[in-house]
């Protein structure tokens, strides 16, 4: 059972910006305080003394700049690239729930897919992270350690693979639960039936 540990990338926002829905289509790299929040990553994986076997990162420069802080060599995986928010991208909080409030809501509490705003459908996203899963699960030993730079809309697919309480999460409208932060980890065990979330949006600096 290798054990996965999934990354959210740092700040791409400085303090005092407004922060914009950013999905695939924008490409922005780390603020200084992203590559602070990095830097603390790979300073948790030297306290816990973790020697990842490899690291994996999605395309985005913020996926592979927080990459570049834990190790030289980086794998690239479209699987762990962030949803495409089409309509949705470079728009503010207020932007989107001005003009699509009730998509907005059961988007963040409930996990509908939105139709016709993001431009792929649902299951693209859950067959890429379940193939990606799989491969992790036949290539690795039970003693390997593996790093996985993504982002936050695409963490919570890997979630719903592997945690039973999905379902409970998605009808008691709590799927804002699952919400990892920038620069938090995220710890799981995998094996040929899935695998299990032992940690989630864990802070490395504590």
């Amino acid at each position: 059972m290798p054990q996965l540990i999934l990354a959210r990338h740092g700040n791409t926002f400085e303090k005092g910006q407004t922060p914009l829905y950013v999905g695939s289509q924008t490409d922005l790299p780390l603020t200084e305080k992203g590559h602070e929040q990095a830097e603390a990553i790979a300073q948790y994986l030297q306290r816990q003394e973790i020697i990842p076997t490899a690291i994996f990162s999605g395309n985005l420069q913020r996926q592979r700049q927080t990459a570049a802080h834990l190790a030289s060599t980086i794998h690239i995986s479209d699987a762990l690239d962030e949803i495409d928010y089409g309509l949705w991208e470079g728009l503010s909080l207020a932007q989107i729930q001005a003009t699509w409030p009730d998509a907005y809501t059961t988007w963040c509490q409930s996990a509908i897919w939105p139709t016709g705003i993001f431009p792929k459908n649902e299951t693209f996203y859950q067959s890429r992270v379940k193939s990606w899963l799989e491969y992790l699960t036949q290539t690795f030993n039970s003693e390997d350690v593996i790093i996985g730079v993504t982002s936050n809309g695409l963490i919570r697919y890997v979630y719903s693979l592997l945690d039973s309480t999905w379902e409970e999460k998605v009808k008691e409208k709590r799927i804002e639960d699952l919400k990892v932060k920038t620069g938090h980890l995220c710890s799981l065990t995998l094996n040929l039936g899935g695998g299990a979330i032992v940690e989630w949006n864990v802070d490395p600096r504590v």
